[in-house]
């Protein structure tokens, strides 16, 4: 859950800039996005989507495309487009990934930027995670191996591309910028953005 986080702050900090009201239904930004609550059409907010009361059912995760591309967020998001509900939206929590998805495509459609440049720009850089990338490591031979259980034992794994899931857990980073992220969190590292990670 800490990698969403970035995602959220990255969010606020456009909804601050651009006076944009987190109860704001999705559909105003992404016109194309009818999601349904039994059979009737059904309204998300900005807000639900933060704090996974959008109604949209966790099993949605299977839907994420292997896609590497620069349209892989826009294709991810749209294959929940038309999603049929498990809960009126507000209503419930239910952790759902692609809610992330869903707040990085607005991000990246409200800030005219690619949602990757956005976060380096508005997040990373803000607070001087000099290490920190999202969906792409600046330097591959710092990255830790990845590995999987096969036959019975852990496997080097060459994980594939989910680029249109960077906002939902992908940040690269190393110790020392995991901890002055905590610190940023717990106030202990001044930074105008420190109340926007309080809401």
């Amino acid at each position: 859950m800490l990698f969403r986080s970035f995602t959220a702050l990255a969010f606020l900090r456009l909804a601050a800039g651009h006076h944009i009201d987190p109860d704001t239904d999705v559909a105003v930004y992404l016109p194309w996005f009818h999601p349904t609550y039994k059979h009737v059409p059904a309204h998300i907010s900005i807000r639900q989507l933060l704090h996974h009361t959008s109604g949209i059912p966790w099993q949605t995760i299977s839907l994420i495309p292997e896609l590497g591309g620069k349209d892989a967020l826009q294709r991810t998001v749209a294959k929940v487009a038309n999603v049929a509900l498990r809960h009126r939206p507000g209503s419930v929590y239910e952790y759902a990934t692609i809610n992330y998805d869903i707040l990085a495509l607005l991000i990246q459609q409200l800030s005219g930027e690619s949602f990757e440049q956005y976060m380096q720009d508005s997040v990373f850089n803000a607070l001087q995670l000099s290490a920190t990338t999202i969906g792409a490591p600046e330097d591959s031979s710092r990255m830790a191996t990845g590995y999987k259980i096969g036959f019975f034992k852990a496997r080097p794994y060459d994980a594939p591309v989910f680029r249109g899931n960077n906002a939902a857990g992908y940040v690269i980073s190393d110790p020392s910028d995991m901890a002055r992220w905590l610190k940023f969190q717990l106030g202990d590292i001044p930074s105008p953005l420190f109340a926007l990670a309080q809401q």
